[in-house]
């Protein structure tokens, strides 16, 4: 198994994200920048697999 994280935003690119090949690195620019984000939310297996790439990223998430 495989996850793919696949960021979509405006062109613009206000959180610096584009050309970031780590996810980490990503969701590190996505919290420091306060940008809006959705998620599944559904705790399934690449929704825990967010939550591990977000508590890597410096946010600390509960599961529920």
């Amino acid at each position: 198994m495989a996850n793919d994280f696949v960021i979509v935003g405006p062109a613009s690119d206000p959180s610096g994200i584009r050309g970031l090949t780590e996810a980490t690195d990503a969701f590190r620019r996505l919290l420091e920048s306060e940008a809006p984000f959705l998620t599944r939310s559904d705790l399934s297996g690449t929704h825990v697999k967010e939550l591990d790439v977000w508590e890597a990223a410096g946010r600390a998430c509960r599961r529920r």
